[in-house]
């Protein structure tokens, strides 16, 4: 989830402060989405790496005479070919699986860019938020903070918004919507996100502490996830395509929001 060279945006870091860093986030998760797509093209090619090889070789020494190390390099070949094989077997789990959780961290930094600058930078969403704490804990009266303790306030608010709705260890989107509310932004509700942004998080809570495997607990919370308890669920590019479509389409809520909102006409 990381581009050494930072991408070239279309919106303006001035005069759209608020939506650049969503727009940041879009970018980040639509690399990780084509990469993966790439990285599949790639190994699928490379199937017939040791034929072609082998064949390669063959034409060498009808012309050449003997060809240098082919045994060892036949036996390279042969074992990309191999578990290029592997991979189209498994459907590419491994790829989409390593796309997809840097998908995911692009999207939880692209939320906490986003909430932190807007705090940064808005006072009424400053307030908002500051609510959500103990009293003096961010006093508004030392607002505008610095880009550390809105970044620090960011970062705490999902967990005070996931004890603050019904279900919110599994409702992500409830929590995105309410940490916005906080900040006086209104995000449209779209139902075919919510369901499988909620078994998206679940399923990247397992892979990142238990190596993927679905529990009795997860299959309660998502009932999608009841046919793999015991075993690692499976990541095709039909539930990559449709964790990342979830994703894209909660940053363009957001960013909607943000366009329709107050914040706009800030400079």
């Amino acid at each position: 989830m990381t581009i050494l060279h930072a991408p070239t945006l279309g919106t303006d870091p001035i005069k759209g402060w608020a939506i650049h860093p969503v727009h940041l986030a879009t970018v980040y998760v639509n690399d990780e989405y084509f990469l993966a797509l790439r990285y599949k093209n790639s190994i699928s090619n490379a199937e017939w790496h040791g034929k072609e090889t082998e064949q390669r070789i063959n034409e060498f020494e009808k012309n050449l005479g003997p060809f240098p190390h082919k045994n060892m390099t036949l036996s390279s070949a042969y074992d990309l070919s191999q578990w290029a094989l592997e991979m189209k077997q498994e459907k590419y789990h491994k790829i989409f699986t390593h796309a997809f959780i840097g998908m995911w961290a692009a999207f939880e930094a692209g939320l906490e860019n986003t909430v932190a600058t807007i705090i940064q930078r808005d006072k009424v969403s400053a307030e908002g938020c500051a609510k959500q704490f103990k009293a003096g804990r961010y006093p508004i009266e030392q607002w505008p903070w610095s880009s550390e303790i809105c970044m620090e306030i960011a970062q705490k608010l999902d967990s005070r918004a996931k004890d603050q709705i019904q279900n919110g260890g599994v409702d992500i989107f409830g929590r995105v919507t309410t940490i916005f509310k906080w900040m006086a932004l209104e995000i449209s509700t779209d139902d075919k996100f919510i369901n499988t942004l909620a078994e998206a998080n679940k399923v990247r809570n397992t892979v990142l502490h238990r190596y993927g495997v679905i529990s009795q607990n997860d299959a309660k919370d998502i009932p999608n996830l009841k046919p793999y308890i015991g075993n690692v669920m499976p990541i095709d590019e039909h539930n990559f395509f449709a964790y990342y479509e979830a994703i894209h389409g909660t940053l363009t809520l957001i960013a909607k929001s943000i366009f329709n909102s107050r914040l706009l006409n800030k400079s």
